[in-house]
């Protein structure tokens, strides 16, 4: 993923932006997700961080079928 790559190059602007477009193709694209939340920590964005945390526990809910 390139996202995961500009992240390790210490590019965590052009990270960001990447792994922000990987999350809207698939929003439970967990690396991609994990590797965003570490971004946002870098950048000392908690409030990011924290949003996109609920954002994939919200994502990753199932709704159970009633038994028939």
């Amino acid at each position: 993923n390139v996202g995961m790559a500009w992240n390790a190059a210490g590019q965590t602007d052009k990270a960001a932006a990447h792994l922000e477009r990987c999350l809207e193709l698939d929003p439970l694209l967990l690396p991609a997700a994990a590797t965003l939340m570490s971004v946002y920590r870098q950048q000392g964005d908690a409030a990011k961080e924290s949003a996109l945390a609920e954002r994939i526990r919200q994502a990753m809910k199932v709704t159970p079928q009633p038994a028939k």
